[in-house]
C-alpha cells in the first residue's frame, strides 16, 4: 500500500503522479556496480590469482559503493550530521555486500535493480514519516 501511494503521489514531493527519475540512481548504479564492476574483478582476479574469490569480488565492490556515498558527509556542516551520513557510508557498504551477494548467485540485474530502489523507497517513507518531507 505505501508503495503504490509513493507512486501514485509521485517522489520528492511531486503531487503528479510517477517520478521515473527516483528510479534512474538505482539502475545506473547497479549497472556500474554489480553488472560491470563485478565481471571485471572476476577477470581480473582470475588473471592474477588463477582463481576468483566472490566474497573478495563483492567485498571490493560493497566498499567502492560505501565510498561513493561519501559525499553526504563532505556536504554536511555540523558533526551530529556528519555521523549520521557516515552511518549511511557504512550502511551503503553492507547493503552492497548484500546487493553484491544476490548479483553473484543470480546474475539477474532486474531483482537486485528492484531491491535496490524497495530500500531507497523505504529509506524516503521513514525519512517521510520522522522529518514530515523528502530530503
Amino acid at each position: 500500500c505505501l508503495t503504490i501511494a509513493y507512486l501514485l503521489r509521485g517522489s520528492l514531493g511531486r503531487p503528479n503522479g510517477l517520478d521515473l527519475g527516483f528510479l534512474l540512481p538505482n539502475v545506473v548504479e547497479e549497472l556500474y556496480f554489480r553488472a560491470t564492476l563485478i565481471p571485471l574483478l572476476d577477470l581480473l582476479e582470475s588473471r592474477l590469482f588463477d582463481s576468483v574469490n566472490r566474497q573478495r569480488v563483492v567485498r571490493l565492490t560493497a566498499l567502492v559503493f560505501g565510498l561513493v556515498h561519501v559525499e553526504q558527509v563532505m556536504r554536511m556542516g555540523n558533526p551530529i550530521a556528519k555521523g549520521i551520513a557516515v552511518s549511511n557510508m557504512i550502511v551503503a557498504a553492507v547493503i552492497g555486500i548484500h546487493l553484491g551477494n544476490t548479483y553473484y548467485r543470480s546474475r539477474n540485474l532486474p531483482s537486485v535493480v528492484s531491491m535496490h530502489w524497495w530500500i531507497n523507497l523505504m529509506n524516503r517513507i521513514l525519512q517521510t514519516l520522522t522529518c514530515g518531507q523528502f530530503t
